[in-house]
């Protein structure tokens, strides 16, 4: 266990009606810390014991249960990130820090007032405006479960959304949830994907349509109307919420697996305008009604954003400093992964090739989640890209290696990427899903968690020496106090970096902490930030020192 360090706090109160800073030093490096961009795999040294099942006896017969989800937010209270465990063989598990400082770890049992069954995908923010963070979960076929925060990691009221009318034994498989404020009005909503749907035990399975439930508070409204209607849904692993256009709302972005209709016995010839593999979507927000339903828009084939590929994961970050959320798409063979700049107005190119992006080799031939973050904090987004296979517990139905290794690309300053795995330390050969990002120590350096199947997860410390960083927190006016759909820059000179803070729907099945991480040359001791708050508000801060913790409050 680590020893909490005692931390340094001032807070400053500017004239008129500015929002209160408050600056915390970071903690020192721990010792013999690699540089930044080098990472050790801590889980072990920290008490994280957690092993998640891929074969839970629930479900006879071999059956592969891969949806080993993480999220890394702050859930006692005591401002250091504190780590869920999505279990489907089992009991969710907690490490929470409890007031021992960062990465301070200890098992807690989850108090709550009933157990949820097997769970694939989370999503964490403060769902009801008081402070603490809330988690949704889901849970498993049929239901959702909103898990509400005492404030100390316990979650003494729990409600389960059910997933549509169960006449005829209708049940779903969502393997993903995301919280943002759609419609504006001040509360989270939800958006589920959802891969398949099926009628009756035995009835076939199609390509489930997702689920978007208007929030007020921890109740939430079916709206999923909202969303455009088509004859057939699509195979969606990844769902987002997330500002594409920076107009300041929240659009659609769904990562789809474009496996043929025809494999569900689906004759596309009898259904005009229906592809024969449907591709990732895009839905654009164009903003609330009189009646307040909003409009969502398919501009999917305009923006060049509908990848046909197998699609599992992606992340979205702006890799080359010009303001704009890119997309990353990963895939499974015979396709490639995809990256798609983002060039404004929702338009979309492919850069994959140009920038060296595809990690589909023969030596990692399946790509799982993915995630934007700047790994060796030298200002540029740097990408690292989860990959292993299992098909079953029989070794001979194998057609994938599963020796398959992570990726960590870094970023050459926006003009390529370049494979830094083996000097990053993050060669592996775990069956990986979900990486999430956050700084556990607090020493200013993000950290990586990687949710393993039938493993324990990686929780790896990254490097850290003296350069230049800056982590910025919000707090906003309640009901969204974490600032949720947030856009945060960090500028020196003329670079500026952009971040956007997420709850879900990022990476692949988990909820990275709700912080934004910069990174600066040497001797860089003051920075510009600015942030559009979600209610569209922007505010600048000009002077802000570096090597600190910046809680900022709307």
């Amino acid at each position: 266990m680590s020893t909490c360090v005692a931390q340094r706090v001032s807070v400053i109160e500017r004239s008129g009606q500015p929002p209160r800073l408050t600056l915390t030093e970071g903690q020192p490096c721990r010792r013999a810390a690699p540089p930044p961009g080098a990472f050790t795999d801590s889980a072990a040294a920290l008490g994280i014991t957690f092993v998640y099942p891929a074969f839970p006896p629930e479900f006879p017969g071999g059956r592969l249960m891969d949806f080993p989800a993480v999220a890394i937010v702050d859930l006692d209270g005591d401002g250091a990130l504190d780590l869920f465990f999505s279990n489907s063989g089992g009991r969710d598990q907690l490490y929470l820090t409890g007031g021992r400082g960062p990465a301070a770890f200890l098992r807690s049992d989850r108090t709550g007032s009933g157990e949820w069954g097997p769970s694939r995908a989370v999503a964490a923010a403060d769902l009801d405006g008081d402070g603490d963070r809330d988690l949704v979960i889901a849970s498993n076929f049929d239901e959702l479960i909103v898990a509400v925060n005492r404030g100390d990691g316990t979650f003494p009221d729990e409600s389960a959304i059910e997933l549509g009318p169960w006449v005829g034994g209708l049940s779903f498989s969502n393997f993903s949830v995301a919280l943002g404020d759609v419609d504006g009005d001040g509360w989270l909503d939800l958006l589920v994907g959802n891969q398949t749907e099926r009628v009756g035990e035995e009835g076939t399975g199609l390509p489930g349509r997702e689920w978007l439930f208007r929030g007020q508070g921890t109740v939430f409204e079916d709206v999923s109307g909202w969303l455009p209607q088509r004859p057939f849904d699509d195979l969606t692993f990844l769902a987002s919420l997330i500002d594409l256009d920076g107009d300041g709302d929240l659009d659609v972005h769904e990562i789809n697996d474009a496996r043929p209709l025809s494999d569900f016995g689906v004759d596309v010839a009898r259904h005009p305008g229906v592809e024969p593999a449907q591709g990732d979507r895009l839905y654009e927000n164009r903003g609330p009604r009189e009646d307040g339903r909003v409009t969502f828009t398919d501009v999917t084939a305009a923006s060049g954003s509908g990848v046909v590929i197998a699609g599992m994961g992606g992340s979205f970050g702006d890799y080359d400093n010009d303001g704009l959320p890119d997309v990353y798409v990963t895939a499974m063979p015979s396709d490639s992964n995809a990256l798609l700049h983002n060039e404004g107005k929702l338009r979309f190119t492919d850069r994959t090739v140009a920038m060296s992006a595809n990690t589909l080799t023969p030596a990692h031939d399946v790509g799982w989640g993915a995630m934007f973050f700047d790994a060796d904090l030298d200002g540029w987004l740097d990408l690292f890209v989860v990959h292993g296979f299992k098909e079953g517990s029989n070794s001979a139905s194998r057609k994938n290696r599963d020796d398959q290794s992570n990726v960590l690309l870094r970023n050459v300053q926006g003009t390529r990427f370049e494979d830094v795995t083996d000097a990053a330390g993050l060669h592996s050969g775990a069956w990986s899903r979900t990486p999430v990002v956050g700084d556990l120590n607090r020493d200013g350096f993000p950290d990586l968690v990687v949710g393993n199947t039938d493993t324990a997860p990686f929780v790896y410390l990254n490097g850290c020496d003296d350069r230049p960083w800056l982590t910025v927190r919000l707090v906003h006016l309640p009901p969204n106090t974490d600032g949720i759909q947030a856009r945060v820059q960090a500028t020196v000179g003329d670079v500026t970096q952009s971040r956007w803070l997420l709850a879900g729907g990022d990476g692949l099945y988990g909820s990275s902490a709700p912080e934004a991480y910069f990174g600066f040359p040497a001797g860089t001791e003051r920075v510009v930030v600015t942030v559009r708050w979600p209610d569209g508000l922007e505010e600048t801060w000009s002077d802000l020192p570096t090597r600190r913790l910046a809680t900022l409050r709307r």
